[in-house]
């Protein structure tokens, strides 16, 4: 929930100027600006150097990695790392965003039986050996 919505001067409270640095607040802002960019019209106000920071914080969460790359409609490399630690996300990002097999994170499929079946009969249309 974003407290700083419901505040009249939410520029004062503590922290405002570092919202940034967290994966949800750097998920909405860059969520924000590209619909702006794909938008009708291209009135952007992010700068290269805010953007590649916004994604870097990004990164840093399997949730809003995802997320990110679902709007990008293609794969976030950056979060790739943080996505395929976490069985759900990384589930979700093989059938979706790369629409086949992950080896990066079969290992992670491995540790539960629900996700090693569901990637074994969605995604790989296969027996999963290592799940």
């Amino acid at each position: 929930m974003n407290l700083f919505t419901l505040h009249n001067e939410p520029d004062k409270l503590l922290n405002y100027n570092r919202k940034y640095d967290l994966p949800e607040f750097a998920y909405e802002r860059l969520k924000r600006e590209h619909a702006r960019m794909v938008g009708f019209t291209n009135n952007s106000t992010l700068t290269a150097d805010m953007a590649a920071k916004l994604e870097n914080t990004v990164s840093k969460s399997a949730q809003y990695s995802y997320f990110w790359a679902t709007l990008l409609q293609g794969r976030f490399e950056a979060g790739e790392e943080v996505v395929a630690e976490s069985t759900k996300y990384a589930y979700l990002y093989a059938k979706f965003i790369l629409k086949g097999r992950w080896p990066k994170a079969e290992h992670t499929f491995a540790k539960s039986d629900e996700y090693s079946f569901r990637y074994a009969k969605y995604i790989l249309n296969n027996r999963f050996e290592a799940g």
